[in-house]
């Protein structure tokens, strides 16, 4: 599934897995399959009997704080991550939007909300 085009969510969401006091389990099973490689959809939405339109925002604080740690990103923030990205040459969701003039992007979702499409700006830093 390719979620270019889609926005992080501003803040987390009520059942996210990396809320305070959330299972601690999901949350590790998330970030083993997504860290390095991936974007998590939030799957708050569809709950709702909504349709899935957004990144995981826990899932994006635990790539941003990785990220500066190891000294890739100047901040854990997702200004630090947009610059980073426009100086690899991968687009951005806001760089999307921008080129385009859309909102979102409507795309399919797989079974665990995983992209292996999203820009990825580890798999870069990896190369």
């Amino acid at each position: 599934m390719n979620v270019t085009g889609w926005p992080v969510r501003k803040t987390m969401c009520a059942t996210c897995p990396f809320r305070e006091g959330a299972d601690r389990e999901l949350k590790h099973a998330v970030l083993a399959r997504t860290l390095f490689q991936r974007s998590q959809v939030c799957h708050h939405p569809r709950l709702e009997g909504q349709r899935e339109h957004e990144i995981c925002r826990g899932q994006r604080n635990e790539q941003l704080v990785l990220l500066h740690r190891l000294g890739w990103i100047e901040a854990a923030t997702d200004a630090a991550f947009a610059r980073k990205s426009k100086e690899l040459g991968i687009r951005t969701w806001s760089q999307e939007h921008e080129r385009a003039g859309i909102q979102t992007t409507q795309s399919a979702t797989d079974s665990r909300g995983a992209s292996d499409a999203a820009p990825n700006v580890l798999s870069v830093l990896r190369e």
